[in-house]
């Protein structure tokens, strides 16, 4: 459902139709207009605001209910989410049939999933002001929590499934007993990953993908010479278009470095289980460093660029997922676990 309500979100603001709908009511907003004269109504209020006066100036009332079904399909599917989550999760502790540890984690999560509602309101809220976008740094923001969400549902998941990793050959585990550090190599790369996430929403917010269309380089430079055009250098690094572009290509290459290393540890190790995840991870590096390179030389096209953002979902499931299988080898004895 996450992964779902990413997609979905992504291309509401690439349809540009993430401020379609001014009000959030949770209980009222579930129920889209009904009639003509709703609609209208619903319509002329979305006339009021600057998306509208600035960038949508003439638009008709079919064009209107387009964007507006994109918003309402993302703040439904969200609720939704809630609704799969909730009603599971108190069936469980009622029937005493969860143990307290799970208890106070989910309902953790689903406190998250509280506070991610409400950024998700902040965030459009700030382009119903003077301005017609929303702040990429809320942005950037909602779609980090959107990530740690998935990730400690995806984490839990994997814990749930019993028993140690089998297929661990003998002459490999000296190997892996010596690389024990691969943890935090692994931990290192989903932390990079998580800020390659936030700087990839201020990359959209800004729409940094659309200055320097062209790869490796930054048209003839390898460093911009725009980088440092504010001061301070924090403000610059945070809305400078060129310098947020700049830095979301560097931490893709130190991502790409941190999770080769794991990648072909997983392959060398032995084991069946790791290797396919090493595997999983040069494959999703892979495709991460194609659709990035190919959404700048291709102008940003729709579909690429949600492949993009949901490839960072899927490299961030194999990281996790390689983390969990490579705890659960026995390395202590140095022998195939069972």
């Amino acid at each position: 459902m996450i992964m779902i309500i990413l997609i979905v979100g992504g291309l509401t603001r690439l349809n540009q139709a993430g401020l379609s709908i001014t009000e959030w009511e949770v209980v009222r907003g579930v129920v889209p207009p009904l009639s003509e004269a709703q609609w209208k109504e619903v319509f002329e209020t979305y006339r009021q605001y600057p998306e509208y006066q600035e960038i949508h100036r003439g638009m008709t009332l079919s064009e209107f209910k387009v964007i507006y079904w994109w918003e309402y399909s993302h703040r439904m599917l969200s609720r939704l989410l809630g609704v799969l989550f909730l009603v599971p999760f108190f069936w469980f502790i009622m029937k005493r049939a969860m143990p307290s540890g799970d208890v106070l984690k989910l309902a953790g999560i689903a406190l998250l999933g509280g506070v991610q509602a409400f950024l998700g309101w902040y965030m459009v809220q700030s382009g119903l002001d003077t301005q017609p976008v929303v702040s990429h740094l809320r942005l950037g923001i909602h779609l980090v929590v959107a990530f740690l969400l998935f990730s400690l549902l995806w984490t839990m998941a994997l814990n749930r499934i019993p028993g140690r990793v089998a297929g661990l050959k003998t002459h490999n585990s000296s190997f892996i007993g010596r690389i024990s550090p691969l943890r935090a190599v692994v931990l290192a790369a989903i932390v990079l990953l998580f800020l390659q996430v936030l700087v990839g929403g201020w990359t959209a917010g800004l729409k940094a993908g659309y200055v320097y269309p062209t790869f490796p380089k930054m048209g003839e430079y390898w460093i911009p010479p725009q980088l440092g055009y504010f001061a301070p250098w924090w403000y610059d690094l945070t809305h400078n278009a060129i310098s947020v572009q700049f830095f979301h290509r560097l931490l893709g290459l130190l991502l790409t470095i941190f999770v080769l290393i794991p990648a072909m540890a997983g392959l060398r190790s032995g084991s069946g289980p790791l290797q396919l995840a090493g595997f999983a991870l040069l494959f999703f590096i892979t495709l991460q460093i194609t659709t990035g390179a190919l959404n700048l030389l291709w102008g940003v096209p729709v579909w690429l660029a949600s492949l993009h953002q949901l490839g960072a979902l899927f490299l961030l499931a194999a990281l996790l997922t390689w983390l969990n299988l490579y705890s659960r080898m026995d390395l202590s004895t140095r022998k195939p676990p069972i």
